[in-house]
């Protein structure tokens, strides 16, 4: 996921040492870089949230921590270290096994004392499903705008609030700056379930490796693809094809919580399109939050337990909320069958995804959905 799109946090364990310094101070070079980048695009417009942004930046930069050096320490708990050497053996077999970019990405650790990364503030108005849209130089227009600060967040969510917009807040555990730095694998993913930390790490290296400017689904669904793929072929390699399955329920668990959102919000959009009284549609919208909250109970505790969404659907639904949840995989299925007609070989299905990175939107599109018409047996 790009910047600016949890479990608990850990207590800080390490300092930094003096000898991550010169790759330090490179990252620092290049946030000033973007950052006198972004004063000149915005025309100083949007300073204090770009310097937020840097800052934040830089913070988890003065954080990094190599993890070859972390796991010299005897006093580091087992746990944190079979983790850790988890992150460099995956790290390891991206760039052997997958051919995905070598880099200083996930070789350092760094612990930011809080169960996020992140922020991303969404607003949608209040009979409408399209979210509020920002435009960034760089990686381009987003549905959402991402704070380190707190209370740069706030101050905007109220002012956003009191213009008539829905708001939601969302807690984004990892982020990836698509190759502008050296990320390093952060405590806020650390208790993940293991398929999803080495999940995160092939997704996000699948980002580095191809993003196409504009086109979140196309770049989404790739990298979602490369996860599942990754998956697959770490855990075939080791026989252990139940954690295989056990991805893959979560995945489907996941599906039929996605099917309730969307439902909803195309429900809502026939609402607001019937241009009611206000009451009248405020009442329906209610009802039709109401249901949706209803429907998800509905599914049973095996399915919500794995789906990651009861904290979600426990708190306040508005257009926002459910515009935060976007159809980002649309193509995953065609990516994965353009993999298994090159027989899983990597460098020719990078190969022919590039060369359809370079196509029109429209023509792009066609293409993708063709591919998902047929995508056949796609598993290894």
């Amino acid at each position: 996921m790009e910047l600016g799109s949890a479990h608990a946090g850990r207590r800080s364990l390490f300092l930094t040492s003096c000898s991550n310094w010169p790759g330090r101070l490179k990252n620092i070079r290049s946030v000033s870089l973007i950052v006198i980048l972004f004063i000149l695009v915005s025309g100083c417009a949007d300073v204090r949230y770009y310097m937020q942004s840097v800052r934040g930046q830089l913070d988890v930069v003065s954080r990094r921590q190599d993890i070859v050096e972390l796991l010299e320490d005897e006093t580091l708990p087992q746990a944190m270290r079979d983790r850790l050497n988890l992150v460099l053996d995956v790290r390891r077999f991206a760039v052997d096994a997958m051919q995905l970019p070598e880099s200083g990405s996930y070789k350092a650790y760094a612990d930011l004392e809080r169960d996020y990364a992140v922020k991303n503030l969404f607003a949608a108005p209040e009979f409408s499903t399209h979210l509020r849209t920002w435009c960034y130089p760089i990686i381009g227009c987003a549905t959402y705008r991402g704070y380190f600060d707190e209370d740069q967040l706030n101050a905007t969510a109220k002012k956003l609030s009191k213009q008539g917009y829905d708001i939601y807040t969302g807690r984004v555990a990892a982020y990836s700056t698509l190759g502008w730095f050296d990320d390093p694998i952060l405590n806020t993913v650390m208790g993940w379930p293991e398929y999803q930390l080495i999940g995160l790490i092939f997704h996000e290296l699948a980002h580095h490796r191809l993003y196409i400017e504009d086109d979140t689904v196309f770049n989404e669904s790739f990298a979602s693809a490369v996860e599942q793929s990754g998956i697959e072929l770490w855990y075939s390699r080791q026989a252990r094809h139940d954690q295989v399955r056990i991805y893959l329920e979560r995945k489907d668990s996941r599906k039929l919580v996605m099917d309730i959102i969307f439902r909803t919000r195309d429900e809502l959009a026939e609402l607001y399109r019937q241009e009611l009284p206000v009451e009248d549609a405020r009442q329906k919208k209610d009802q039709l939050m109401r249901q949706a909250k209803k429907e998800y109970e509905q599914l049973g505790e095996q399915v919500t337990s794995s789906s990651g969404f009861n904290r979600w659907f426990a708190g306040e639904l508005n257009n926002a909320k459910l515009g935060s949840v976007a159809a980002y995989n649309n193509y995953k299925d065609a990516f994965l069958a353009i993999l298994a007609s090159h027989d899983h070989d990597y460098a020719k299905f990078y190969s022919e995804v590039e060369a359809l990175g370079k196509l029109d939107r429209a023509e792009r599109k066609a293409r993708m959905e063709e591919w998902g018409q047929n995508k056949g047996d796609v598993s290894l």
